[in-house]
């Protein structure tokens, strides 16, 4: 019985130590430079309703067929200028946002690069953090989240609001369509924006909860009207009225300056989330969270976005290219 026992605990040693050893790998496709995108640094990435994947680059939009890179730059009537975020409308028309407040933001319509004014040319350079566009009664809305703020594009008109009159509490970190409402989230909480009207009554669910990196709205579980939500070391997720707290005590790097935190749910419904120096895996039915770094197989510790495509397949944008991560891996 003795030997039974320092046998299991000899296979219990050796299990250990592989485990820490030689940490789980995932089966990963990256894809850089060689591959024909016309840089390393992108930003972000989405797919239109026909499949194309779409990517922001400090070197303009490119897209991938499956196949094959195209890069769109000036040469195209693309704006010269670097892109954080991509955004398609109801309508599948593309947007890209670009890194400053007052350069020019271009839409992919027909095949065709368009631009609209600036939004104000007289205001000093600030950062967009992130964006949305709401496509209602055939008029196309745009909302812009910045560190001194947000804008609106409605009817041909910018207009600039803040929550505060201290800078520090104006960044917005993420902003999505709810409904026929934007939804921002920063140090504020919640703010839903309609037509000049800015609600803050969603706030009151969360409590101490307010301080919001970013979130994601789940359109599959349109019956649950389900919001998952990141914090600076928390998840939670709001369901219709209630808000319920999942985990805490989240170890997250934070970083000097604003950078941008994502979330999204892969198909069996567990969580993707992080920064630019650090991202994770939930796995809901343990509640065990797992690091996804240059150790598991991946380019960076980090990512500057995530996006889960129609086929379920998870795609990570960051400075290092794109790496793709295959549906049935993770």
């Amino acid at each position: 019985m003795i030997y039974k026992s320092k046998g299991f605990l000899f296979a219990l040693f050796i299990f250990a130590f592989f485990n820490c050893a030689y940490p789980q790998q995932y089966f990963i496709k990256t894809y850089t430079i060689e591959d024909s995108l016309p840089t390393r640094f992108v930003l972000d990435v989405t797919q239109d309703k026909s499949g194309m994947m779409w990517f922001a680059t400090y070197s303009g939009i490119s897209n991938y067929d499956g196949l094959s890179f195209a890069n769109y730059n000036s040469k195209d009537g693309l704006a010269e200028q670097n892109y954080r975020r991509l955004k398609f409308d109801s309508n599948d028309i593309l947007w890209a946002l670009p890194f400053n407040i007052n350069d020019t933001i271009c839409y992919f319509k027909d095949n065709k690069w368009f631009k609209i004014s600036t939004l104000c040319d007289s205001i000093s350079k600030q950062e967009t953090t992130c964006f949305s566009v709401m496509v209602k009664d055939g008029k196309t809305s745009i909302c812009i989240g910045t560190t001194i703020g947000f804008y609106t594009y409605e009817n041909d008109v910018w207009k600039h609001y803040k929550f505060s009159d201290n800078l520090s509490e104006n960044l917005v970190t993420a902003i999505d369509v709810k409904g026929d409402k934007f939804l921002l989230s920063g140090g504020f909480g919640f703010c839903e924006y309609s037509n000049g009207n800015l609600d803050f009554r969603l706030n009151d669910i969360f409590g101490k909860y307010n301080d919001i990196k970013t979130f994601f709205i789940n359109r599959k579980e349109t019956s649950l009207n389900e919001i998952w939500v990141l914090g600076p070391d928390w998840i939670g997720v709001l369901r219709g009225n209630e808000f319920q707290l999942v985990k805490e005590g989240l170890e997250i790097p934070v970083l000097p300056y604003h950078s941008h935190s994502y979330m999204t749910i892969d198909k069996a419904g567990n969580l993707i989330f992080g920064n630019g120096w650090a991202k994770y895996y939930f796995e809901k039915r343990t509640n065990e969270i797992k690091t996804l770094q240059i150790k598991n197989g991946f380019s960076s510790n980090g990512a500057t976005s995530i996006y889960k495509d129609r086929e379920d397949n998870i795609w990570f944008a960051d400075t290092r290219g794109i790496d793709k991560i295959n549906n049935l891996d993770l």
